[in-house]
């Protein structure tokens, strides 16, 4: 138990350090004042991966398994160095909400579950700039916690994982509204995590 809290702590160090690092180098390299924050707010869909459920949960062979209306709340916060007009780093947290699910046994006997999960990321963030509005993608690497919990079994995992997604924005001064659409892709007991946002940033120079 202590090893895994270990291995746990020092791959969260690690992403944290390469996040730092990376935002440190890019910060020394960009004009001053372009540094964003924004807060994204929308719905996940999301949900456990039932192989990997039965065996990690240890669910009783020959149950069936059903998970609850998995649409939640989500939320990401997050900071960003703008480089140039096309390119930007950025580094965010994502707030899932919790996703339920029920185990029935071949008595006939049902319980249920849970799992929660948040993310930390490292994404690089492209724009195309157009004449009323802008196109943006991004892609990076994500560390996301998936906690499960079932009867008297407990999951608490962090798993490195792949993130993208796309969206458009529109400038109002230093502000730039967002609608847009990101995926985590499945890793450890997790489905893939499709989360649809609209959102807002403040940059701390005028945009334009």
């Amino acid at each position: 138990m202590q090893s895994n809290y270990n291995t746990k702590k020092k791959l969260l160090q690690g992403f944290l350090a390469l996040v730092c690092a990376t935002i440190t180098n890019l910060a020394l390299a960009a004009p001053p004042n372009t540094t964003y924050i924004g807060l994204d707010i929308g719905g996940s869909r999301s949900g456990i991966d039932t192989a990997k459920a039965f065996s990690e949960l240890s669910i009783m062979p020959g149950s069936t398994f059903s998970e609850d209306d998995n649409a939640k709340l989500a939320g990401r916060i997050y900071a960003g160095i703008q480089v140039n007009d096309y390119i930007a780093p950025e580094f965010g947290y994502t707030l899932l909400s919790s996703t339920g699910f029920h185990v029935t046994q071949p008595n006939g006997v049902t319980t249920a579950g849970s799992i929660k999960q948040q993310a930390f990321d490292l994404v690089l963030v492209g724009t195309a700039p157009l004449e009323y509005f802008d196109l943006y993608a991004k892609a990076g690497g994500v560390i996301l916690n998936n906690i499960a919990k079932y009867n008297d079994q407990h999951v608490n995992e962090w798993k490195y994982g792949f993130k993208f997604g796309v969206g458009i924005n529109t400038e109002i001064d230093n502000v730039r509204l967002k609608l847009g659409w990101d995926r985590i892709q499945k890793t450890g007991v997790s489905r893939n995590i499709n989360f649809v946002y609209v959102g807002a940033s403040y940059y701390f120079f005028t945009l334009g």
